[in-house]
């Protein structure tokens, strides 16, 4: 009986746990930024984030199959437009603005010289990851030959790097602080990737942590992150 008993309270807990708590599924590089907004968010809610950092392809593809996640924030608005039109949620908002920078192990005097001399190059994968795709554009469109070598996450390219397994990568700029050890540089033309989220749960504590990652002080953390605000509401999709 008292077996029984215990077997109920823990099951109990954790479906309290699970009702009271936003499981969030991230892009990888705006992942160490959720984290800096953890405390702010705790702050105000007494629903605390479960944390999942991944590939956005990789995440679309787990919602699509029933992956039990409140809230995807994605690394591009491909991703969640996709969602939206397949699981008829939310419209996806845009919440932050980063960009690609050429990250290296070694110094160089510029972009320029470290693209010269690099024969391959840290990248993530560009078919589940946003910033793998807007690496292999920026490449292409500016006709460097360097091999790519593919991680499943642009946090996995900086892990490649900073291991000096390569000796340069094309990642996120939001990157440069958590990795000073690392040489950074920003690259001509360098293009801006929209991220967008979307809500997969529409509850009250979702949308309010909506409005919070749009709020003021939310937005400075994400810009002292390394990114851009999102345009105002009225311009978004």
């Amino acid at each position: 009986m008292r077996f029984f008993l215990l077997s109920y309270l823990i099951l109990a807990s954790a479906n309290t746990f699970a009702a009271t708590s936003i499981k969030v599924a991230v892009a990888s590089n705006f992942k160490p930024t959720l984290e800096a907004l953890r405390p702010l968010w705790q702050s105000q809610s007494p629903y605390p984030l479960v944390i999942s950092g991944g590939a956005s392809g990789v995440f679309t593809q787990q919602i699509l199959s029933g992956a039990p996640f409140d809230v995807f924030l994605s690394a591009d608005m491909d991703y969640p437009q996709r969602i939206f039109q397949k699981l008829d949620t939310a419209e996806p908002f845009i919440y932050a603005e980063g960009q690609l920078m050429l990250a290296c192990h070694r110094p160089f005097a510029s972009a320029t010289e470290a693209l010269k001399t690099s024969p391959r190059l840290a990248v993530a994968n560009t078919k589940t990851a946003p910033y793998g795709r807007a690496a292999r554009m920026w490449l292409q469109q500016f006709s460097i030959q360097a091999q790519p070598v593919q991680s499943t996450s642009v946090a996995g390219a900086l892990h490649t790097v900073v291991t000096g397994n390569v000796t340069c990568g094309l990642v996120a700029a939001s990157f440069a602080h958590i990795a000073p050890q690392l040489h950074w540089h920003p690259i001509d033309a360098s293009p801006s990737l929209p991220q967008a989220g979307v809500l997969l749960s529409t509850s009250d504590t979702t949308q309010a942590f909506m409005q919070f990652l749009l709020s003021e002080p939310a937005q400075t953390i994400i810009r002292n992150n390394g990114y851009t605000s999102p345009p105002s509401k009225a311009a978004q999709p």
